[in-house]
Order: C-alpha cells, then sequence, then structure tokens
C-alpha cells in the first residue's frame, strides 16, 4: 500500500532538489512550482475548509515560499460546511467537468496563495492555447482559447481568445 506522507516528502525533496541544480547552472533563472488549487470556501462554524486546504496545499505552499514564483491553477470552487463538501447550488452554471462555474473563484485562490507566500500576483497566463488532452478526461473537456478539430486539426478561435486578447491589449480588465 503507497505511503501517502512518504510520497509527498520525496515530492517536496525532489521540489528542492531540482531547484537547487537548476540555481547552481542558472542562478539568474527564476524558478517555482505550480499548483491546482480550489477555490476552497467556508461555510458555518467548524467548516473543514482550512483542515483541506492544509492537507491539499499546506506543505506545497509553505515551500513555495522560498521560490521565485508560485503558479496557481484553478478550474473550480469547494464550499465546506463541518459535515463535507456542499455540492453546487441550484442553478449554477457547470462545466464540462462537472464543476461550477465560479469566475471569482481564481480571484480567491490568488488572493490565498499570496496570503499565505507572500508571494506576489504578477499576472495571468491561460492554460491552453488549444483544447488538449487533460489526464483524466482525455478529449473530452475543452477549455482551450482554440478549439481544434481532431481530424483536420483546423483550429478555431473562441468568444474568450476575443475577450483574452482585449484584456491583453488593455493591460487591464
Amino acid at each position: 500500500m503507497p505511503d501517502p506522507a512518504r510520497f509527498q516528502a520525496h515530492l517536496l525533496q525532489a521540489h528542492a532538489e531540482g531547484k537547487a541544480a537548476i540555481k547552481a547552472v542558472r542562478s539568474d533563472l527564476p524558478v517555482g512550482v505550480s499548483l491546482a488549487i480550489f477555490d476552497d470556501q467556508a461555510k458555518g462554524r467548524n467548516s473543514l475548509r482550512d483542515a483541506k486546504r492544509e492537507h491539499y496545499y499546506g506543505e506545497w505552499l509553505r515551500a513555495a515560499r522560498h521560490d521565485d514564483f508560485v503558479g496557481i491553477q484553478n478550474y473550480e470552487r469547494s464550499v465546506w460546511t463541518a459535515e463535507g463538501k456542499l455540492p453546487p447550488p441550484a442553478g449554477a452554471r457547470i462545466n464540462m467537468m462537472g464543476a461550477e462555474v465560479y469566475p471569482p473563484s481564481l480571484a480567491g485562490v490568488a488572493r490565498y496563495a499570496h496570503a499565505v507566500t507572500g508571494v506576489p500576483v504578477l499576472g495571468y497566463i491561460h492554460w491552453s492555447l488549444v483544447d488538449n488532452f487533460e489526464w483524466v478526461f482525455g478529449y473530452r473537456v475543452r477549455f482551450g482559447l482554440h478549439g481544434c478539430d481532431r481530424k483536420s486539426f483546423v483550429r478555431t478561435a473562441k468568444p474568450s481568445a476575443r475577450i483574452y486578447g482585449d484584456i491583453a491589449r488593455r493591460n487591464a480588465l
């Protein structure tokens, strides 16, 4: 049976040793880690949110305090009560992965990662120019800025590409 604590310790050690190896050759090269973080929100007394955050992200965010950057990937939010995770609220928009579409979650995660690490928020990079293969979902989910026809490989810009382009040109929301 795998030992999750031992596995986690080895991953953290590998990160530290990898960073040291890179810095030994290129001390000017920024090195950090990117973490997939849910926007965990507390609801009610004795919410499990803080315990879940510590379990999933605590050690990694503390390790990132010594990095040059921390990348955050955010796909959804989780609302935690004392009993567990709540389902998405009635009427919520749901994405292809079955998670609630909740745009403020990215800001919530950025604030959380910043508060724990003190690492400043420098910008936004959209994860994926083109619809790609996702480990668990294969080609079923499509959140690239451009769609890709899997037979012809023709790429088609989505409305999100225009919106992202407008934001980039203005350098503001």
